[in-house]
């Protein structure tokens, strides 16, 4: 089995009609026969580049399920809060987790098993043409991309991965970036189940981070209740310090950016530190205030099984 990671050029998106006003939609089918650490996109590759501004949405569907659903530039600045590159060229599909140095990545009569940075960082990879014994797992691999005002000359977007071979068993946890939409008043709100955040399912077992962008409204004060007990409350500029304390985070882009807010739960890049959301009881809210009325998105940056749970050796 080859660990060693290996360059591959992907399949090009279907072609981009140049000078082309409002929303056209390209697409590219990529192989089910590797580990994706992540899928970058090559946006300068065809001498008109294309900005993450004109990227309205991208789509990734594995087995024709969404598993990453964002805006361009939204995703050039959730990348850049984990220290990737602005995307000048280059904008990233993440699946692996950036940033991480260890933490315990298994519990076992009732002792922790210390996980390498390396494991918890790669347990996301996007595990494509393994199945477990049901199997299930992934087969089919499409990414669409939805353009607006595409520029002039002969613009085009090259995919390319780096990757090995699938690891055998099934694909594992999935990272998955969802997206809600919340309408907030001007004062405070509570965003649940019910109108913004995912959770209480095999999709959504772990909780990463939240991504928050606010058009134009100043967002703070967050306090976040996990089955009724407070496990969050700072201000906008605690949560800044925060994150930037170990140095491998940088909030401050997404915030001058979007006026929004990262929650994470693992800054400090032990791995094990995501909060465990997949059973069904599970209760979480998150209270807040913004300056204005308005729409809020949220993204959510889970860890699942979307296509069944690994063989257990």
């Amino acid at each position: 089995m080859l660990n060693t990671p290996i360059d591959v050029i992907l399949q090009p998106f279907s072609p981009i009609t140049p000078s082309q006003a409002g929303v056209q939609t390209v697409s590219a089918e990529f192989p089910c026969r590797y580990d994706y650490r992540d899928i970058e996109l090559d946006l300068g590759s065809g001498g008109a580049a294309i900005t993450p501004a004109m990227i309205q949405e991208v789509r990734l569907k594995a087995n024709g399920q969404v598993i990453l659903r964002s805006g361009g530039t939204v995703l050039d600045a959730i990348n850049q809060y984990y220290k990737a590159p602005a995307a000048a060229q280059v904008l990233s599909l993440m699946a692996r987790r950036l940033g991480i140095r260890g933490g315990a990545q298994a519990i076992k009569g009732g002792t922790l098993i210390s996980g390498s940075a390396k494991d918890l960082s790669l347990e996301t990879n996007l595990n494509t043409g393994s199945f477990n014994k049901a199997g299930q797992g992934i087969s089919s691999l499409i990414c669409e991309i939805d353009i607006i005002n595409s520029p002039a000359g002969a613009p085009r977007i090259l995919p390319f991965a780096q990757v090995t071979d699938p690891y055998p068993g099934g694909a594992g946890i999935v990272r998955l970036l969802d997206k809600t939409s919340f309408v907030a008043v001007s004062g405070s709100n509570t965003a649940s189940k019910s109108n913004a955040l995912l959770y209480g399912d095999p999709n959504h077992a772990m909780l990463n981070a939240l991504y928050i962008v606010a058009p134009t409204s100043v967002l703070s004060n967050y306090q976040f209740f996990f089955n009724n007990n407070l496990i969050l409350q700072r201000t906008q500029a605690q949560n800044a310090y925060l994150q930037q304390v170990d140095a491998l985070r940088d909030p401050l882009t997404f915030f001058n950016t979007y006026n929004g807010v990262v929650l994470e739960w693992s800054p400090t890049g032990f791995g094990d530190e995501v909060l465990n959301i997949q059973d069904p009881s599970t209760d979480m809210r998150l209270i807040f205030n913004s300056t204005v009325a308005e729409a809020l998105a949220f993204y959510q940056d889970s860890f699942g099984y979307p296509f069944g749970r690994p063989d257990q050796g």
